[in-house]
């Protein structure tokens, strides 16, 4: 199974398994294999962190480009709104004048 088709629960469950090893390799005295397990779950555990970050970040991202968008259009429209309201004040001073 390749890294991005696993989902953020395959990675805590497989990092569980590891740490479960590790506590039974201890108890049979096998330190060199506990510690190549512990070594495995905490990578695991360490790679759904760094997925849950990325996620997150990702998120932000997105939710900072819909808020530039949404400044972006208010200041169109703002722009837009005081054009008309400078072209109005000019028709209506050029008529007054005549």
């Amino acid at each position: 199974m390749s890294e991005e088709s696993m989902y953020p629960k395959d990675w805590l469950r497989l990092a569980e398994d590891d740490l479960a090893r590790v506590e039974k390799r201890i108890e049979e005295g096998d330190l060199t294999d506990a510690a190549f397990h512990l070594q495995q779950g905490v990578e695991k555990y360490l790679k759904e962190a760094e997925r849950r970050k990325r996620r997150e970040i990702k998120r932000r991202e997105r939710e900072a480009k819909r808020k530039a968008e949404e400044e972006a259009k208010r200041k169109a429209e703002e722009e837009a709104k005081r054009k008309a309201l400078e072209r109005a004040r000019r028709r209506k001073l050029g008529r007054g004048s005549k």
